[in-house]
This record gives structure tokens, C-alpha cells and sequence, in this order.
């Protein structure tokens, strides 16, 4: 489904077409799945449409068995705009002492590690860059905490991995998707948009590792059955 824009009429125009094709061809399957309840609401708004949602599990290469929790909240993402780890960064003020590692590449790569010195945070903040399955595994396990606030997330592996891991994840009250598993004070912490909100949830869960595990423990049951064993019977039904 399309997101809302405003353009020319011609650009109305093709938005239209297009979401009359979506509805004709999609309209004709016997069942509709979409991997979460965010997507299935997308479907119905702009297509009036139905759809099951479906969560996938994360991929099999990564070894989440929990570990101990450690001193550095982690993230791992695409390094753009979307997934907002300037606020990651700019909520480091807020909370001293506070170890952060972010993993991953992209495009604002080389902007974050200058707003990170900009910010005077950048002996707190590793910049990993690319990992393997086994560093990413490694990392997710023995974190205190994640930190995973999309804009309007469609689904969020992050934060499935998280849980998978018994990490409690920090995350913002418009990150879409990644709101269908993380309950704020059960498992993780959900703020506002907000530097010095999403700081003073990092600094809790820095401060407190009894509470780190409790909801690390209930964000690993809360996902305990999304395996593929349900998405292919749920299919082949």
C-alpha cells in the first residue's frame, strides 16, 4: 500500500491506477497475509483490503540464546534517516556514563559519527559498521538494553531480535510495528520522539539490571512462537 503524499494531479492520478490494480489483483487471493497488524491496517486504509497478519521469524543464521547483561545498549540498523539513531545520539546527553554500540551501515554513516562529536558523546558511542551473524549474535546477547525506534516501522526485526535475545528495547511511540511487541514497563520502555525522554529510559535501564531482565525475560516469551513452522502451516492451511 501507498503512503499519503500530496503531488500534481497527475501524480493523484497514477496513485489511484495503481491502487486500483493493488485492489483487483491482490482482491483475487483466497487469503491475504501481511506480516504485521501496522501493514494490515495500511492495506485497509488504502486499498479496503483484509489481511492476517503473519509475523516472520528472524532469520536462522543469528544465535540468540540469552547472555548476561552487560554495559552498552546496542543497535543494530540500516544507518539512514528512517531508523532516526540521531536520536539515539542525541539523548546520550541525558545519560551519563551510558555505553553505546551501533552496528551497521549506510548512508548517514559518516553524519551520526560527526554529530557523536559534535554532541561530545563520541567516547561513549562504537560505531561497528558491518558485522557478521555471529558478532550481530553476540552483541544482541549480552547488551543491556536495544534501542530500536523506526518511523512507522512496517514490522521490525529489530525488535524481534531484541526479544529473542531477552533485551528489553527502548523504542518511541510512533515506531509503527515495533509497538505490536513492545509494551512499555513489560517489555521494554516505549517514549516520545523526544532526546531527553528516550535518555532517561536509557539511563533506567543502565541503572537497573533487575529490571533489564525482567523485561528481557517477558519480551523473549512474548515471541517465543513465531517460528516458520507456524507461518508455513498458517500458508498451506
Amino acid at each position: 500500500p501507498m503512503s499519503d503524499f500530496t503531488g500534481s494531479a497527475e501524480d493523484v492520478r497514477v496513485r489511484h491506477l495503481i491502487q486500483g490494480m493493488d485492489r483487483k489483483t491482490l482482491g483475487e487471493s483466497r487469503k491475504i497475509y501481511t506480516i504485521s497488524h501496522n501493514v494490515a491496517a495500511r492495506l485497509r486504509r488504502f486499498n479496503g483490503l483484509e489481511g492476517t497478519p503473519l509475523y516472520p521469524p528472524v532469520r536462522a543464521a543469528l544465535d540468540l540464546t540469552p547472555g548476561l547483561y552487560g554495559d552498552y545498549i546496542f543497535s543494530l540498523n540500516r544507518l539512514d534517516t528512517a531508523k532516526r539513531l540521531d536520536l539515539l545520539l542525541d539523548a546520550l546527553p541525558y545519560t551519563p556514563g551510558v555505553k553505546v554500540v551501533i552496528a551497521g551501515t549506510g548512508p548517514e554513516g559518516d553524519n551520526l559519527k560527526r554529530r557523536a562529536s559534535r554532541l561530545g558523546v563520541a567516547n561513549r558511542v562504537e560505531f561497528a559498521g558491518f558485522v557478521s551473524d555471529a558478532e550481530a549474535s553476540r552483541l544482541y546477547a549480552n547488551a543491556r538494553a536495544v534501542y530500536f525506534a523506526p518511523v512507522d516501522e512496517d514490522y521490525g526485526y529489530g525488535a524481534v531480535e531484541a526479544l529473542t535475545a531477552a533485551r528489553p528495547v527502548v523504542t518511541t511511540d510512533d515506531a509503527g510495528g515495533v509497538l505490536e511487541f513492545i509494551e512499555d514497563g513489560t517489555t521494554g520502555l516505549v517514549t516520545q520522539p523526544d532526546p531527553q525522554a528516550i535518555g532517561h529510559a536509557l539511563a533506567r535501564l543502565a541503572s537497573n539490571v533487575e529490571e533489564a531482565e525482567r523485561l528481557g525475560r517477558a519480551g523473549r516469551e512474548r515471541v517465543k512462537d513465531i517460528t516458520w513452522d507456524r507461518v508455513v502451516d498458517a500458508l498451506l492451511a
